[in-house]
């Protein structure tokens, strides 16, 4: 028996989820990116409401990026002090990975079984860029390395049928993509199913030197000059 805490930091939203053994215990999102400093009340009230012990919990898995700087960082932080202190294993899932249970279990049983077996996980980068990776539904593996999409996208992404997408409905999409777009926004119950896997298999990060996968240089603001009279 394991219970495993799951952490997603957004944007846009917040979330903590428990499960045991793969199955949801409970969960707590909060759809806005600033309770990201919540993350630790969450957790402390998730834990309360299920009468469950901080020190039951036999894992924590986080989202391993790509995504935002300081989300990660603050997802990485906070599961790293939890393993550290309770001496329990790391797990760090790829966000795009996560995006794909988060999309696969928002379609009906029929739609998963499409005659395609390949999706197009894309998340957006910056404007006018994305970042995608084409997975495989049945085994839920990547099939091919983490792409950087412009205006286009390249031949091999234009037939993948469908497209599973983090932003909103309203935002523009690389040309070129043919197949129907499926909406879906992750958060931690979607860490469940790759989370107990990893967990069955004894397969964990390593506590010290795991760190997110930053693909751009963070976008830090520099402040205005202050003038003093």
């Amino acid at each position: 028996m394991a219970r495993i805490l799951h952490l997603e930091a957004g944007p846009p939203a917040c979330s903590i989820a428990i499960s045991k053994d793969g199955i949801l215990l409970g969960e707590r999102i909060i759809p806005n990116r600033e309770a990201v400093a919540d993350l630790m009340v969450l957790c402390r009230e998730l834990l309360e409401s299920l009468h469950i012990n901080i020190k039951d919990i036999d894992a924590v898995s986080v989202p391993a990026g790509p995504g935002s700087y300081t989300s990660l960082r603050t997802g990485y932080a906070m599961a790293k002090g939890l393993c550290a202190s309770l001496q329990i294993p790391l797990i760090c899932l790829p966000s795009l990975e996560i995006l794909l249970h988060a999309g696969i279990s928002a379609l009906p049983q029929t739609q998963n079984r499409e005659a395609r077996s390949e999706v197009l996980c894309l998340m957006h980068a910056r404007k006018n860029q994305f970042l995608g990776q084409i997975y495989d539904v049945v085994h839920k593996k990547p099939v091919s390395n983490l792409m950087e999409l412009g205006p286009s996208v390249p031949p091999e992404c234009q037939d993948i049928l469908p497209v599973i997408l983090d932003s909103d409905p309203g935002m523009a999409l690389p040309e070129d993509l043919k197949g129907p777009v499926r909406h879906a926004q992750k958060n931690a119950p979607d860490q469940l199913e790759p989370a107990w896997k990893r967990f069955r298999d004894s397969d964990f990060d390593d506590l010290i030197h795991a760190s997110p996968l930053y693909v751009y240089d963070p976008h830090i603001t520099k402040p205005k000059p202050k003038f003093y009279n």
